[in-house]
């Protein structure tokens, strides 16, 4: 049986509050507006997510502590990505269609938050919303270019 997560995103801000059963469990919020690191706080744990230097494209995870305990690796041209985490690695991919339901799950297949556990459920609940916030940024660039840009190249073009 697997545990489902809600999560809310604020539209001003970009933060994200995570709920199970209707009752806040964590957040991930940006460190401030031109950084792509990002904290994340789930159970009593909190983790920065992100990549250490703006050239790298595999964001590490990093515990309260400062030890990097994993990182992310997205797979080209997909939505889906490997989150390895102390050694372990888990497959994160949407569950459906219009992209609001996500998934996470180890070699086995077995979906993560089952009711035997883990304990790094924190750190990769806190790494899939992070790579779900990256996901709709890149798509919402992809947007505006395909969109705008031929009609500002029209409007200069046409001058």
């Amino acid at each position: 049986m697997t545990t489902d997560y809600t999560w809310k995103q604020n539209a001003w801000t970009g933060n994200y509050t995570l709920y199970r059963s209707n009752q806040p469990v964590g957040y991930l919020k940006k460190r401030n507006f031109f950084s792509a690191m990002m904290e994340a706080f789930t159970g009593s744990m909190t983790y920065t997510i992100g990549p250490a230097k703006w050239w790298l494209q595999q964001p590490l995870i990093i515990d309260q502590q400062g030890n990097k305990i994993g990182y992310i690796r997205y797979n080209i041209g997909g939505n889906r990505a490997t989150v390895n985490l102390h050694g372990k690695a888990y497959r994160w991919q949407y569950s459906n269609g219009l992209n609001t339901r996500w998934e996470i799950k180890n070699a086995d297949g077995t979906a993560i938050g089952s009711s035997t556990g883990t304990p790094d459920e924190g750190a990769l609940l806190a790494a899939g919303l992070y790579i779900h916030s990256r996901l709709r940024h890149r798509t919402t660039a992809i947007v505006i270019l395909v969109l705008y840009v031929p009609m500002l190249l029209r409007f200069f073009m046409n001058r």
